[in-house]
């Protein structure tokens, strides 16, 4: 599970979590901006499955959830 500050996907917003980037790329211009997308393609690479988000705190943060099958 990963929980975080998280944009939309096209990174208009929540207004919240969008004003947290900001500050975040004031701090470090590196700073990754996270979107649910994003994350999930990453998952999806790395050998996971099923990825899922859901709001954690409305506006601010998500969660996304994957499965890492066994072989």
């Amino acid at each position: 599970m990963l929980h975080d500050f998280m944009v939309d996907d096209d990174g208009r917003g929540p207004a919240t979590a969008a004003l947290w980037l900001v500050n975040a790329l004031l701090i470090d211009p590196d700073v990754a901006r996270l979107s649910p997308s994003g994350l999930e393609e990453r998952l999806r690479e790395r050998g996971f499955e099923e990825p899922a988000h859901t709001e954690v705190i409305p506006g601010i943060t998500r969660a996304i959830t994957a499965v890492k099958p066994r072989y």
